[in-house]
């Protein structure tokens, strides 16, 4: 019966032509003593009308939406009803008058109200994308209820992205495949349903993100990929890079497109590397340096190409620059950021296979730093602070790790030269200073230079000549005087 009067077939029943609400009364039993009863009154509301909470006034097409419907029944004077006779739930249709005429209203329809008045839908969407679609929300159950909601919704056409979910940064042999897998996925991370609507076939073209930065190398093979129409998924398998160098890394920028056309997606994968099998530099983990460099402004990573990850390239060029720089070891995890200064600062680490190795490699990248030679994007890079223009370990310093590396090259071994021989210049004078005032000091000129062993201000007379144990004993100078 209760049904009956929130429905308001009671009233007809009762040939009422206003309903209103009544209240019944229920015994509630005391836990604690069971003689002991207490009566409340629930009051029971007719629905007239009913809310629409957390519908989203947007969402794109085929993906469910942000926020889902939650509805509420009230009463005639707008409050809500929180109790429910027998079973009650809503159902929703979408209404194409004023949008795309095949758009469908998936996910699950009909939501059930709990105790409390509220009915919550979990996965509504809409397949196309159009204007002015109107969501029309009625009472299912119990029949003949005259309750209705119909708010409107705009779809937008969905985001497609483009992951790639394996051989990202591979390091791979000469002229073997660039193996890579890409995966059409939507705005919430998942895998893109329905990959052939609207007739759609999807397509991917490779080629360098900057041709002039690989000295040389050139896309050959497969060049076009098609995604696989139900899983959205394609695989770069004949794509190939000639004429590579080792341990540098090569940028491919691929191209996707749809036809017929509607969708134009850039996606850059991590960079590749290839070696030979002959190669060993990239098991150098043995030492390892971490080397900075300051770089005067930032304008050179904007993008010359407005489809171009500018960033992206940079790092590759700066990358395989330091690998050119520093032959004997493996460059890796090369980052640029700017500071707050507005720089651009680069780090990465050194690989090595033992610390004279890697200070040999700090050494040649100090003394190259301070004239880098670099020229990227049209503008010259220089440091900010030649003076400090690597740092090692995050210290402005010729010391790395305990072992003094003299951070001028060539021109050390000039200084100590110089040293050693003002050192023999300054004994040679000192031992001919000595011989002369000891021949002026005795009046006549001794056999030989300095020869006597009665110098014996330079010391044994086996410091000049020898041993002397035969040497017969000069007699004295009898002084003269004037």
């Amino acid at each position: 019966m209760l049904a009956d009067y929130q429905t308001g077939k009671l009233w007809q029943i009762l040939n009422v032509t206003e309903g209103t609400s009544f209240s019944s009364t229920q015994a509630a039993t005391n836990l604690t003593t069971s003689e002991d009863y207490e009566t409340y009154l629930i009051e029971h509301k007719i629905p007239t009308s009913m809310s629409i909470a957390s519908l989203p006034s947007t969402a794109e097409e085929y993906l469910v939406f942000p926020t889902q419907p939650v509805v509420t029944l009230l009463d005639s004077e707008g409050l809500p009803v929180t109790t429910l006779g027998s079973i009650w739930s809503v159902s929703v249709a979408l209404d194409t008058t004023n949008g795309d005429n095949r758009a469908t209203l998936m996910g699950t329809t009909t939501a059930t109200f709990n105790q409390n008045g509220t009915a919550i839908f979990t996965n509504l969407m809409i397949t196309h994308s159009g204007s002015g679609y109107v969501l029309r929300f009625t009472i299912s159950q119990p029949t003949g209820v005259n309750v209705q909601a119909s708010p409107t919704i705009e779809i937008t056409q969905r985001t497609v992205n483009v992951a790639f979910t394996s051989g990202v940064g591979s390091l791979i042999n000469h002229n073997d495949d660039a193996l890579m897998t890409m995966q059409l996925q939507n705005s919430a991370g998942d895998n893109l349903p329905m990959v052939g609507y609207k007739g759609h076939t999807w397509k991917a073209t490779v080629a360098f993100d900057d041709p002039t930065l690989y000295k040389g190398a050139k896309i050959s093979g497969i060049t076009t990929f098609t995604f696989d129409p139900s899983t959205g998924s394609v695989s770069t398998a004949g794509l190939k890079i000639l004429s590579t160098l080792s341990y540098h890394k090569y940028n491919l920028l691929f191209t996707v497109t749809t036809e017929p056309a509607l969708y134009n997606i850039f996606a850059q994968a991590e960079p590749i590397q290839f070696k030979s099998p002959t190669d060993v530099l990239h098991l150098s983990t043995t030492v390892i340096r971490k080397a900075s460099l300051e770089l005067e402004g930032q304008s050179f990573l904007q993008r010359a190409k407005t489809t171009v990850p500018q960033v992206t390239t940079f790092t590759t060029f700066m990358h395989n620059s330091m690998v050119t720089q520093l032959p004997t070891v493996m460059i890796s995890g090369l980052t640029a950021t700017v500071n707050s200064d507005g720089n651009t600062v680069v780090e990465f680490t050194i690989n090595a296979y033992n610390d004279s190795i890697a200070d040999e490699a700090v050494v040649t990248l100090r003394g190259n730093a301070g004239n880098l030679g670099l020229t990227f994007n049209g503008q010259q890079l220089t440091v900010v602070n030649p003076a400090c223009a690597v740092k090692i370990d995050d210290v402005c310093s010729t010391q790395t790790n305990n072992i003094m590396v003299d951070p001028t090259g060539v021109e050390a071994w000039i200084i100590i030269v110089a040293c050693v021989v003002v050192a023999v210049v300054l004994a040679v004078g000192f031992i001919g200073f000595s011989c002369y005032m000891k021949r002026a000091h005795r009046g006549k000129v001794a056999s030989g230079a300095c020869m006597s062993s009665s110098h014996s201000s330079l010391g044994s007379s086996a410091f000049i000549t020898g041993s002397s144990e035969n040497s017969t004993p000069v007699p004295p100078v009898t002084p003269v005087n004037i």
